[in-house]
Order: C-alpha cells, then structure tokens, then sequence
C-alpha cells in the first residue's frame, strides 16, 4: 500500500513540475496573454520615423512577432511584453496596423497616415530656355515659346530597366534622352527642323512634339498633333510612324499589360485606344466623345483610364472594358482646394 502511494506521489510531482514548466514557457514567449493594440503614437509621419505601439501580449522575442501596415512589413528596433518600438519604411502606403504574435494577428482600429517625403533636385537643365546637350545646368531645353505660349509639351517618361528619362522638347522638334547621371543627348529629332519623317536619329522628324510613353521594352512612343501622328522610337534612335491618327493626337499612354495605346484628342474631347498587335493592331477606335478637352491620360494595372479633362477641371476614371466615366476628383470649379472629390 505504501508503495502504491510513493508513486502516487510521484507522479503527482511529475505532473506539477510539466505543468508548471509548461506555464513558464508559454508566459516567456507571449507574456501579456491575448494580443491586442490598444494605442500607437504618432498616428502619422514619414520614412524613418519610430512609431510606439502600446497593448497587450506581445513578446521581446522580435523573431516571433511582426508588424505590417498593407502588408509591408517595419522593422522592429524594441519590445517587450507591453510595448513595441518599429519604424517606418520608405514606399509606405497610409493604413491600419497588424501585429502578429506567434502566428496570431490583430488590427488596429485607427490608420497610420503615411506622409510621402521628397527630395527635389534638378536632373537637367538651367532654368535658360534654348537648345544644348550636355550634363546638368549644362543642358537646355525650349519647353515654353513666348510667341506661341500654348506649346507646353507634357510629355516625360522614365524607362524603368535603364533609369533613363526621355522628354518631348517640342520646340526643339527633338526626343531628349537624360541618364541618371544628368546628361542629355539626342534620341530622334533635329533642332528647328519641322516635318514627319522616319529615320534614325537626326534623319527623323517631327512636327509637335507632344504626349509620350514608353513600353516595357524601352521603345518611346509619341504623340504629334502636329502631324496627327503617333512615333515608335527603339532605344537606338530609330522612329518609325506606326499610325496616322483620325484626329490630333495630344497625351498618350500605353497599357503594358494588355498591349494598348490610348490617346487623347484635347481640340476634339475624344479619346482612343489602340492596339499594338494582333489583327487590330494600330487601329484607332474611339471610346470616348464626351469630355471637356481632355488631355494628359495614365492606365493602371487593372486597365482603367485616369483623364485630367481641362474643360471641367476634373480627373475622370474611365472603368476598363465598359468605359463608363466618373470623377474621382474635382468639383467643376477651377481653383486649388486638396480633399475628398
């Protein structure tokens, strides 16, 4: 009988001290028991700023935690059960944050507002309008003519793959090229000499030089209303018209993922899309007839245009496919006034 209650004994103890040890280690890896967020401080700010993340059951053990706002993770520079300390990286997008805790993740109620910082500097150009290749200040452009104040070319793209910038210099009748470094040259065009030609380098020709966009192969396309003309120019300087236009062409963009050109006609409030292959390839079809001048035109992923219409003072989505029209923002009413539409 005394056996049978020493090892009842024993096991007893056996199973405290398991129980026990188990305890200790689930209050060492999430000391504070449910996770939640009850307050973060600041509730905005920039890249590199250390934002205060205050609520229960977190851990100090970092490489058993995050935390995320839109799915971009922040570094974790301290923390502990109560307490954590991250910092905001650069790109951020504005949004809620998500701590996760040995797989379990809560949201905060509030939204961290992302302030984008920027660092302005000039790539190219003095300030001095006229014609000159070269690096930096050393370079110049002729955007604006006081004669014709209405020639404001708004075409400029970066080539993603090489970090190169190309801009219509529509007064130049010249493509510029700018490499990250600064410098300017020529990709296609001669200075003052008007027309509509095909060639390499300087042997092409433009008349106004305008819209323009680039693919993901690096072959600039623009738009030249001049002309009612739209240019492919290969990265070797090698322009060739790839479709005469049904009316003047003034701000383009191109779909990469779909292949589609699209293109405003400002002077005639239509806008087209483009195929640049298949069996419609580079024929113009009209998707749009009623907007006040429009003129500069962007795409995102999903296929869906953005239009600043000049006539309304508006930014109108056109939703992919359907084309059907609505502000996004702007009221009709010109003036500068940031906030919801």
């Amino acid at each position: 009988m005394q056996k049978k209650l020493n090892l009842l004994l024993i096991i007893t103890g056996l199973l405290s001290v398991t129980l026990l040890y188990s305890c200790k280690k689930d209050v060492g890896n999430n000391a504070g028991g449910a996770v939640s967020i009850q307050s973060f401080s600041p509730s905005q700010g920039a890249m590199t700023t250390e934002i205060l993340i205050n609520g229960t059951g977190f851990t100090g053990d970092t490489s058993k935690m995050s935390v995320s706002i839109n799915g971009t993770r922040l570094p974790i520079v301290g923390a502990n059960s109560n307490q954590i300390i991250a910092v905001i990286p650069p790109r951020l997008r504005s949004g809620p944050l998500v701590v996760t805790v040995n797989g379990n993740a809560v949201t905060s109620d509030s939204t961290f507002t992302y302030i984008p910082s920027y660092t302005v500097s000039t790539l190219a150009g003095s300030g001095a309008g006229g014609f000159a290749n070269g690096q930096g200040a050393a370079a110049q452009f002729f955007f604006t003519d006081s004669t014709n104040p209405w020639v404001r070319p708004m075409g400029i793209a970066v080539d993603n793959n090489t970090m190169n910038v190309y801009v219509t210099d529509a007064n130049n009748c010249c493509i510029r090229k700018i490499d990250s470094a600064g410098n300017v040259t020529i990709l296609a065009g001669s200075p003052g000499v008007y027309g509509s030609s095909d060639g390499q380098g300087s042997s092409a020709s433009f008349a106004l030089l305008y819209g323009l966009a680039i693919d993901q192969q690096g072959n600039v396309y623009s738009a030249d209303p001049g002309a009612w003309r739209i240019a492919k120019t290969t990265p070797d300087g090698t322009t060739t018209t790839i479709t005469w236009t049904p009316a003047d062409p003034w701000g383009i963009a191109i779909d990469t993922v779909r292949n589609v050109l699209y293109y405003t006609s400002t002077g005639n409030n239509r806008i087209y899309s483009m195929p640049l292959t298949g069996n419609n390839a580079f024929q113009s079809t009209l998707i749009s007839s009623d907007l006040s001048f429009p003129a500069g035109i962007t795409v995102d992923s999903n296929g869906n245009l953005y239009v600043s219409v000049n006539g309304s003072n508006e930014i109108v989505k056109l939703q992919y496919g359907t084309w059907a029209e609505s502000v996004v923002a702007g009221t009709g009413a010109a003036g500068y006034v940031n906030g919801a539409p």
